[in-house]
Order: C-alpha cells, then structure tokens, then sequence
C-alpha cells in the first residue's frame, strides 16, 4: 500500500520510540515526548528544576546580538547576520518562535557549540539560497567547518555542558543535515533530541547558576525547554511522513483529545493539528500493518478510524468558528491560518481514504485536492527565494496532490508549484518531489483515454526511495492492476537528478 506522504523509505532509523507520561498540559500536551534510538555523541548537562516566565516578546536587535561575540572572525559574523536577517524567521515555519528570535543568538555567546552550529546554519542557508556561486560556495565550505567545530564542542567540551546548549544543538544539527540533504543524519538527530528530552538528570547547581548569569535567562529556563519539545515534536511529525519506518509518538496520542471547545488563537489551533496528524500518521501505520499481516486484528481499525473522523470533524468545525471571529488577520497570521488548511484538507484525505480501496476513491476527494492547490498558490506567491523551514507546511500535500489527484488540471497546477517554488520543509525538497510527481503523472497519462482515468491506468503502491545528497537520483517502485483486476504489473523507474 501507499503509504500516501511518504517519499523516502529508510530502514536504519533506530529503535521504536516508546511513550512516557503526559504532563497534562491545555489544550495539547507539549511534554508527551518520547525515546527514540540512542543518542550518540549528545552528552546530558544540568537541567534547571525552576519553572519559566513567558518568554518575552521583543527580539534581540543588531547591536545586541552582534556586538560582543566569541571571535570577531569575519566570516563568523557574516553568517550570524544572515542567520539574523533570515535564518532565524524562517526555520521554525509559518509560526514565528520567541526560542529562534530572542535566545539562540545570546545563548551561542555562551555555549560555543550552539555559537558555531548557529553560524553553520546561517552559512549554509546563505549557501542554499545563493546557488552555484563562488561565494555561495565559499560559505558551504565554512558551514562545514563550523558544523565540525560544533561537534567537537559537544564531544570534547572545554566546560559541563548546559542541557538547553546541547538540545539546541542538535535540533540545528538536523536543520544542517536537512540543507546538506543527509537525510538518515537529520532523522537521527531528532531522534536523538527527543531521547535527550525525555531523560531527567541531576542538576548540577554551579554549571546553571554560571549559565543564568552569563546568559542572563535566570527563569526562562524550564520556558525554553518547553519550546524545544514544541519544536522537536515538529521534527517528529515531520520524518514520520517523509519516512515509512518512522514511528511519531512524541505526544501522547490517547491523551490529546479534539474537543468542540472554541480556539483561542491561531497557535492553539496549530497545537491540536499537531497532535491530531501525529494520531492519524500512527493510524495509517497500524492499517497498513494489518493489511500485509492478516495475523494482526483488523476488527480494532473500524472505532478507531470512526473516533479520529470525528475528531477531524470537530476541529474543523472549532477551526472554522476561529477564524470566523478573527474579523482581521494580519498578513503572517493569513499565511499560518492557510498552512493549517492546507494540512487539515491532508489529514481528511488520509484518514478517510482506507488503505486497500481502489485508486479511484480519490476522485471523490476532488474538492480538497483543488483547495489545496488554491491555499498553497497564496503561500507560493509570497515565498522568498530559497526558503528553508525545519517544519512541516505545503510541500507533502502538493506531493499527495500531483500524485492521487488525478484530474489533469489540477494535479498539473500542483506540479508547477514544486516547480515554481525554491523551498526546503526538512527532508522535503520542493524541485526534488518536482522530478517524481512530474514521472508519476507521465506514467499514468500515457493510458488516458477521454477525460476519466481508469482504474488500470492509475498506479499505486508506490515507494520512492531518496538517497542523501550525494546520490544523483531516486528510484520509484509502483504497481499497476491490469484491465482483468487481478493481474499486477510492477513498474520501477529511475529518475537522475
């Protein structure tokens, strides 16, 4: 079976990720955050026992954040500018973050593995977006070092390591390996993240007490932690629909529940979807299973599918009602009001779509295949050139649209889209799901005749694999059912990047 997102199938990700205790936050628990594969190389620091103010709103200007800095290399302080100017407002997607706004930069100043993987990133991101340019390749060069200096940092330390510097370490560690295209590196670095989340350690009272005075976050401490498991949990979601093999199970799925409760926020709102597509991610994983184990109880798929239908439902119905209040939303909260469309409509298909129905029931899902071609045009329209995100937003619903859409005009705007747009979602690569979706819709036209596409042109079961970076092509596999219904025709292509 399709596995519907997914493009990369990897089997080495580590062991399954096991679930802890919910820590009963409203309205979506932040804290069910999970074990996954061992963490290698991260090594645990004190862990404050305080519990945080909000973080401030105001974020750190210029002169703050550049001034006093560990060197005055020159190529360091250009890509912390540009981490500044752009990095920082893009990573964590459409919803801005106060961690990546006010406290990366001033923690680097203290943390030097957070200070040379911050100005990897930034380097890097220059990099991306520049192109082939001797400059631009320049800066991939000096990312690579500090990317290497930052590992050094953390196995080597010249002081204890801090918990916050070393979880913000690795969460920009999978953002590097995200735009170098090391794809099992970047899944293994959020792995290893939410391990390192989910342990507690003693606090070692000297080491906390010499960063809050360095640092200057005496309260805000156990609030960015808190972020961080937000932002790790992002990631989690993320591999789970890039990656067949990847289990999501930061949140807690039997402990989040979508009640018809009015949302307060856009924010909020984003909470709840979050737990809601990890839920439907795990639901889609367990049909599968049954349908290629017939060992597994199947009975148990019925109330499970009805209960997370209604749960699709009622979200949709309180995310409506807050938007209907909002009599004026500012441009960026018009932006994260259509990506939670954009990943609703995704969510509707998956888990109304059981896995095992003819190809042709995705006609029936026409209308949510057109809106999200619709929602995901505004966001193109204001993308800046090479956009880099480490969270989900509209590249795997573009995906899901080319390929099991199968009206011509529509699945062929979403094509354009991934053409048009220059933008990396983590692992997901916009030009890259380009080449594929553009391969798939060439197969299956080639046996149109009129305007409806038959069962027996349509393929499915389809698994792409994509190496990491240095692998110049993926290879798709897919089935075809035949004119009988019974006989399979199995097709595999190479597509070269």
């Amino acid at each position: 079976m399709d596995s519907l997102w997914l493009v990369g199938s990897y089997t080495d990700t580590g062991d399954r990720i096991r679930r802890i205790k919910c820590d009963e936050g409203k309205p979506a628990c932040l804290k069910c955050t999970s074990t996954g594969r061992k963490c290698d190389g991260y090594q645990p620091g004190p862990k404050s026992t305080k519990r945080g103010s909000p973080l401030r709103s105001e974020t750190v200007s210029p002169a703050q954040s550049l001034t006093i800095l560990p060197s005055q290399n020159p190529l360091e302080i250009q890509a912390l500018q540009f981490f500044q100017l752009y990095t920082k407002f893009q990573i964590s997607g459409y919803f801005e973050s106060e961690l990546w706004n006010c406290y990366v930069l001033r923690l680097g100043l203290v943390e030097p593995s957070v200070f040379h993987a911050t100005t990897a990133l930034g380097s890097l991101h220059r990099w991306h977006i520049s192109g082939n340019t001797p400059s631009s390749r320049e800066a991939k060069a000096f990312a690579l070092q500090q990317y290497n200096k930052a590992i050094s940092c953390l196995i080597r330390p010249e002081k204890p390591l801090s918990r916050l510097g070393t979880l913000v370490t690795c969460y920009m560690f999978s953002g590097l390996d995200a735009l170098y295209g090391n794809y099992r590196s970047a899944f293994q670095h959020a792995a290893s993240g939410i391990s390192l989340l989910s342990r507690k350690f003693p606090v070692d009272m000297e080491a906390q007490q010499a960063m809050i005075s360095d640092c200057g976050m005496p309260s805000e401490e156990k609030t960015i932690e808190d972020q961080l498991v937000y932002h790790f949990s992002r990631l989690d979601i993320l591999a789970s629909t890039f990656d067949s093999t990847w289990v999501c199970r930061t949140i807690d799925q039997n402990l989040v529940q979508i009640r018809r409760f009015p949302l307060r926020n856009l924010e909020e709102a984003n909470m709840l979807l979050g737990a809601l597509t990890s839920r439907i991610m795990r639901f889609k994983r367990l049909e599968i299973e049954c349908l290629e184990d017939t060992t597994k109880a199947a009975g148990m798929l019925p109330p499970m599918r009805d209960e997370l239908q209604r749960e699709v439902e009622d979200f949709s119905s309180v995310f409506e009602e807050l938007l209907q209040a909002s009599r004026k939303l500012n441009p960026q909260q018009v932006s994260c009001s259509k990506v939670l469309k954009v990943q609703l409509y995704v969510g509707r298909i998956m888990i109304f779509f059981p896995e095992g129905t003819a190809e042709t029931y995705y006609d029936e899902f026409l209308p949510l295949f057109e809106s999200i071609v619709s929602e995901a045009s505004h966001l193109v329209s204001l993308e800046p050139l090479g956009h880099f995100s480490n969270d989900m937003g509209f590249l795997p619903a573009l995906y899901l649209t080319g390929v099991k859409c199968r009206d011509s005009i529509i699945r062929n705007q979403a094509l354009a889209l991934l053409k048009s747009t220059n933008r990396k979602e983590g692992v997901w690569e916009s030009w890259k799901l380009a080449n594929i979706v553009e391969r798939l819709i060439a197969i299956e036209e080639a046996g149109r005749h009129g305007m409806d596409l038959a069962e027996s042109a349509r393929v499915s079961d389809i698994s792409v694999c994509v190496g990491d970076d240095e692998d110049d092509h993926a290879l798709v596999n897919c089935t075809r059912r035949k004119w009988d219904g019974n006989e399979v025709e199995q097709i595999e292509e190479r597509i070269d990047w």
